[in-house]
């Protein structure tokens, strides 16, 4: 079970944050990333550490391919709470600067080779992520729309006791951009071992941290923002602070769950339309009762939540149908292409052995008969 929360860095503190970093050689998500380190340190009572970081570039050699290409790097990072700020931040740096050059080596390769099996329910290098998405956005003109970007949607679930992703430019207009940007950072957190107060405060205190970074960079690690009282560490650890004083750790604040969480049909004026295909349209109300037949027809086929099920469709309204039926039931959406080779889809419906396939009548007549 996940939770989100979405925290704002003013226009002023970014742009602070930047002219240091430019000025010390750093760039922003290094100074941001060593001082993530310091507030786990904090609060984990531990200077050594493995936070992962995804990276997205593409490897020479498949500069044509199409794809989305990312990996995922697990930095090993060793703080010294005596030491200055700065010299914390030299080692951050020097950390990222020798672990980038092996980002082409898949995670999964790097699991095995350490011998750390896993079921695929955990992850045994680290189960905290820092990361940037700083892909540029489109500069293209709309006349009459103003086109925005809404990153970080939250599905009630997380891979990672806390995953933590920095928006470097807050402005996220689709075309020209004007005034200076600001930063977001979104937390995702594990809402089982965080509370919703206990990440807020975690945020809070992440900020107060890079405030007083900023303020004396040259001051210990260790004297940044000191914690006001061990009432507050508690909540975050989960323990109580010793003496009568104690407070309770913060009650798990319970994850929007069910339909209503996700389904964006349920939540529209039926008589909008949600579909263009070519020159025919689609209202939500329409889509509603395509959807819920569906549904009735998969829970009907005995499909429970959680069962994979493989939509072999073109794209079309009866891809997004298929979709919205499976997050309605809880059904895992697998989709798969009808114009792969029949060899193909007979390999991928024999690894995901789906509770049912979802085709047209044309398609399954190319697919294998005991993929059926």
């Amino acid at each position: 079970r996940g939770g989100q929360l979405r925290q704002s860095i003013g226009a002023d503190l970014a742009e602070r944050l930047r002219e240091h970093a430019r000025t010390q050689g750093y760039t922003p998500f290094a100074v941001l990333l060593g001082l993530f380190a310091e507030l786990l340190r904090r609060h984990s009572g531990r200077a050594e550490m493995v936070v992962g970081t995804a990276v997205g570039n593409r490897p020479r050699g498949f500069e044509e391919t199409v794809g989305m290409f990312v990996n995922t790097i697990p930095l090993r990072l060793r703080l010294d709470p005596e030491a200055g700020a700065e010299e914390a931040m030299d080692e951050v740096t020097d950390t990222l600067i020798r672990s980038l050059p092996h980002q082409d080596v898949p995670v999964q390769e790097l699991t095995r080779t350490l011998g750390l099996h896993t079921s695929g329910a955990d992850n045994p290098l680290f189960n905290m992520m820092f990361s940037a998405h700083d892909a540029a956005l489109p500069e293209t003109e709309t006349p009459g729309l103003e086109v925005s970007l809404f990153e970080g949607f939250n599905t009630g679930t997380t891979r990672f006791d806390l995953d933590l992703v920095l928006l470097p430019d807050d402005r996220r207009g689709v075309g020209p951009r004007h005034g200076v940007a600001g930063m977001t950072l979104v937390w995702d957190y594990d809402a089982d071992l965080f509370g919703e107060d206990v990440a807020r405060l975690l945020a809070e205190r992440f900020l107060t941290l890079v405030r007083a970074y900023l303020d004396a960079p040259d001051a210990k690690l260790a004297s940044l923002a000191p914690a006001e009282d061990g009432a507050q560490v508690a909540a975050v650890s989960g323990r109580p602070a010793p003496g009568p004083a104690a407070s309770a750790p913060a009650a798990p604040s319970p994850a929007v769950s069910g339909p209503a969480a996700l389904d964006p049909v349920a939540r529209h004026d039926p008589s909008l339309p949600a579909l263009l295909v070519g020159a025919r349209q689609v209202t939500y109300g329409d889509l509603d009762e395509r959807v819920e037949r569906l549904a009735k027809r998969l829970r009907g086929a005995g499909v429970t939540a959680g069962q994979p099920v493989a939509a072999v469709l073109p794209r079309g309204t009866d891809s997004v149908t298929a979709l919205l039926a499976c997050l309605r039931t809880g059904a895992v959406y697998c989709p798969l292409s009808p114009n792969d080779p029949v060899s193909r889809l007979e390999l991928l419906l024999g690894r995901l052995g789906p509770a049912l396939v979802l085709t047209t009548a044309d398609g399954a007549a190319t697919l294998p008969a005991e993929g059926l």
